[in-house]
């Protein structure tokens, strides 16, 4: 994804939600992003793949889950729906 992701900080680490790419085309994946030592390079992992892509939507932490709420796809009906993801 390149933009209009959704994304939220547990443990050092950054998951980022669905989004589209360079090309305005929505993706439907979560990724976690975690750091390399000292802050220089890191690791992306593919994680649980969601049921439907967005953009423009939000997530947070709370209670050690990530919740994430749908936002809106500019060229397709986009449902409404929240996802829950436990690392």
């Amino acid at each position: 994804p390149v933009w209009a992701v959704a994304g939220g900080v547990h443990n050092g680490a950054l998951y980022v939600l669905n989004g589209w790419d360079s090309s305005i085309k929505a993706t439907s994946r979560l990724q976690k992003f975690s750091p390399g030592v000292g802050g220089t390079g890191g690791t992306i992992n593919q994680m649980a793949t969601p049921d439907n892509a967005s953009g423009y939507h939000s997530g947070v932490f709370h209670d050690g889950k990530l919740w994430f709420f749908t936002g809106r796809d500019s060229y397709a009906a986009v449902p409404k729906y929240a996802l829950r993801y436990s690392p």
